[in-house]
């Protein structure tokens, strides 16, 4: 605070852009290693349906199990230098405000597994649509996110593929609405 008033503004700035840069790579870092144990998780799974030969088990596993290891790959590929908001539910936010959707939060916000964070960022991508609405409610044992958008038209494949990696689950009760629930 002494040092005159360039001093600051030149290096209160280029630190703050070196402590944004280490909390964005400490960030990739969490997500990375959550992600890494949700995909060896879904590995170990698989070998024990596999032997005991409970082969439908066996594919969920694995197909949930690569939908984890492409959600880390993607995620280690980023370098963090665009626009891109941070693959976690607050970043959800952004993609709203991109696609003129609406986005609400509702109960007590707090940090979720790396994975689930990834996960849930994942599906609001894909669950937010233009001119729709996506809800997302912090509940005791995980989160909540409910969609509704104009037109239907979603893959549900898609959606349990993601909430699968996570240990979520999808509930549709009409093509342009959409519910899911990821643990937390």
């Amino acid at each position: 605070m002494g040092a005159g008033p360039a001093g600051p503004a030149r290096g209160g700035a280029g630190g703050d852009r070196g402590e944004a840069a280490a909390a964005a790579r400490a960030e990739r870092a969490r997500i990375a290693a959550g992600l890494r144990g949700t995909a060896r998780r879904h590995a170990a799974a698989a070998v024990a349906a596999a032997e005991a030969g409970r082969l439908p088990e066996v594919l969920a596993g694995a197909r949930a199990g690569l939908a984890a290891m492409r959600e880390l790959l993607t995620e280690l590929r980023a370098d963090g230098v665009d626009d891109e908001p941070p693959p976690t539910l607050a970043g959800a936010a952004v993609l709203a405000a991109r696609r003129r959707a609406a986005i609400r939060y509702a109960g007590q916000r707090r940090a979720l597994p790396g994975e689930v964070e990834v996960a849930g960022y994942r599906l609001a991508d894909a669950l937010l649509r233009e001119e729709g609405a996506l809800a997302v409610t912090y509940l005791p044992d995980g989160v909540r996110l409910s969609a509704t958008w104009p037109g239907g038209g979603m893959d549900g494949g898609r959606l349990r593929e993601l909430a699968d990696a996570a240990g979520g689950a999808v509930t549709r009760s009409v093509p342009e609405a959409a519910t899911v629930w990821l643990p937390g």
